[in-house]
């Protein structure tokens, strides 16, 4: 039976805007055409920006009317308050049958910098807080809530080809994004009954793709980023989370497996 025909608790990082706005949407359109409608399901949504937020839930309320939105303007940074946060939005007032964390808030650090050049040990501190110890804080806490409970649990890293293949200009990123990616394969050997999947989405016209385009201290790197731009060959959000939403309805992916949109 598809996820997406039982009662569901979706989590997302990073909601409000770009891919993650895009899964959030993505998310609610597929319970909507489930067999419930939507109803009994959940979608917690973090973003640092209030008014974007507003606007995705009332997006949310048109796309599935049925379903139960909680959304919550929160620095993913600050660990210890973000993870009380989620404790607050996450608690299991019904019987889920699915329940599913969707890790996509990250940032590429300063691109103004080759490693060189990095000495800012404070921003490569807040860089890796945002990016890799949030991440293990709130996967540790959405798995707890669920761990006496029959609910089927997912874990999604969103990812990107550079977890696996270096790109000039962009350390922090892909060394944020390789450990990302070991954690979630640690974790499926750890926890096998966890459906755990590394899902890199391609190159899309996110505020992501727009700083790499206009920060990178490398003018090659930006001049290849525009070159995608003017060109649009790049992923849409749309498109995207619409194939990642084939996955987690199949379910047939091996856990702990790194897929890139362009192995489909």
């Amino acid at each position: 039976m598809s996820i997406f025909n039982q009662k569901c608790a979706f989590f997302v990082t990073g909601a409000s805007r770009g891919y993650g706005r895009a899964i959030a949407l993505a998310l609610a359109k597929e319970l909507a055409e489930g067999e419930l409608l939507g109803e009994g399901s959940l979608l917690v949504g973090t973003s640092r920006c209030q008014e974007r937020l507003d606007s995705l839930k009332e997006e949310l309320a048109f796309v599935c009317p049925k379903l139960v939105v909680r959304l919550r303007c929160v620095e993913i940074s600050d660990v210890a308050s973000m993870a009380e946060v989620f404790c607050d939005l996450v608690k299991v007032e019904h019987a889920y049958d699915v329940a599913a964390i969707v890790h996509n808030a990250g940032s590429a650090g300063d691109l103004t910098v080759s490693c060189l050049q990095q000495t800012d040990a404070g921003a490569v501190q807040k860089a890796l807080d945002l990016n890799i110890n949030s991440l293990l804080q709130l996967n540790g806490a959405f798995l707890r809530q669920f761990e006496s409970t029959p609910t089927t649990l997912f874990v999604v890293n969103i990812t990107s080809l550079l977890a696996v293949e270096a790109f000039p200009g962009l350390h922090i990123y892909c060394l944020a994004k390789a450990a990302r990616d070991m954690y979630i394969k640690v974790l499926a050997k750890e926890q096998p009954s966890v459906r755990c999947l590394n899902w890199a989405p391609g190159p899309m016209p996110t505020d992501l793709f727009d700083e790499i385009k206009t920060q990178s201290f490398r003018s090659d790197i930006r001049d290849s980023f525009a070159k995608m731009a003017d060109e649009k060959s790049f992923v849409t959000c749309a498109a995207s989370s619409s194939k990642l939403m084939g996955l987690l309805r199949d379910n047939k992916f091996e856990s702990g497996s790194h897929i890139d949109i362009y192995d489909l």
